[in-house]
């Protein structure tokens, strides 16, 4: 395998379209990485992010620029550069959610808020503890599965290797996640349970929509797509759906690790259509502003006290301070 070798039409627009702008393969499936650029962008523009979350915006801004790679010239290594970056973020896409499948599967049942009764301190502490050893045991064998990915990809003969072995599992852990999540704080009542509701609905709606452009891609390309430009649709439809998806996993993660009196995050929906999450700085909660109060016309307590730093003869703080000096001068 050759970098440069050719790859065979896959798309509807490589094989009824190809060359239809003069020095683009397929020009609309590559304008369309823009609009994978620009809405990770946003998402990372997002205040106070995780590295994780950090990353699968990365890897999307890569494989954004990697797809209008590919699109200019369908060859070997610009495919790379296409699919290897998105690997990524569906890796730690998975890990983030499996890491908060063990938080929830393993939090202490009987707890009341943020306080523990007494006697469920020591179950609460051996529950961290099997957090702690399961999520490592689970970073490392993603990253094992990311890089077995990684190499395989690049020497698997199966067509669909990589829907196969990256897509389907993130598929299944982002929908089977998001419903049990969401289920499970709708009926603990936390406050951002509506938030996850609405985030876990369209991520899920939108990805299968970008499914349905996908397989009409590969099913209807001589009769629906001469129309339309279906893989076009799937990129716009699967970065939108990804970054609902880093969103869920943003807010249900920071409202995690935030204590009790260091703020909730929020959510917006910027133009009705697009999330945004809000994560408060901890330790910086705004609170009510106080009215200004007048010290000295405040009314003062009649005591001894009061009544020794109010008398003209008595030496006020400041005029002890030099006492030592002077005593060491004359002394001198």
């Amino acid at each position: 395998m050759n970098w440069d070798d050719p790859l065979p039409p896959v798309f509807c627009e490589g094989k009824l379209w190809k060359g239809l702008v003069p020095g683009f393969d397929e020009f609309f499936s590559g304008l369309s990485g823009v609009v994978i650029i620009i809405i990770a962008l946003f998402g990372m523009a997002q205040p106070r992010l995780e590295v994780l979350t950090k990353m699968m915006y990365a890897g999307m801004i890569v494989s954004g620029v990697g797809t209008m790679m590919l699109h200019w010239k369908t060859v070997v290594s610009f495919n790379l550069a296409d699919v290897y970056p998105l690997l990524i973020t569906l890796t730690f896409g998975i890990i983030a959610f499996f890491d908060e499948l063990i938080f929830e599967f393993r939090r202490t049942k009987s707890a009341s808020g943020n306080i523990l009764p007494v006697r469920n301190v020591k179950i609460e502490v051996r529950n961290e503890r099997i957090r702690m050893l399961l999520s490592a045991i689970f970073y490392t064998l993603g990253m094992l599965y990311l890089v077995a990915g990684l190499i395989l990809y690049i020497y698997s003969n199966i067509p669909s290797f990589y829907d196969i072995y990256f897509a389907v599992p993130f598929a299944f852990f982002a929908i089977f996640g998001m419903i049990f999540l969401t289920y499970t704080n709708r009926k603990d009542r936390r406050p951002y349970a509506k938030a996850l509701v609405k985030l876990s609905s369209v991520g899920i709606i939108t990805g299968l929509v970008a499914i349905a452009f996908k397989i009409i891609d590969s099913a209807g390309c001589n009769t629906v797509t001469i129309w339309i430009f279906p893989h076009v649709l799937f990129h716009i439809f699967l970065s939108y759906s990804t970054h609902c998806v880093i969103c869920f996993l943003t807010l249900y993660r920071s409202n995690n690790y935030l204590l009790s009196g260091e703020g909730v995050p929020s959510m917006d929906w910027h133009f009705h259509i697009f999330p945004m999450i809000n994560i408060p700085m901890r330790g910086m909660v705004e609170h009510p502003e106080q009215p200004d109060v007048d010290i000295s016309s405040a009314p003062q307590a009649d005591t001894a006290h009061s009544r020794l730093l109010n008398s003209e003869d008595t030496e006020r703080p400041s005029d002890y301070s030099m006492k030592p000096f002077q005593s060491f001068e004359a002394a001198i």
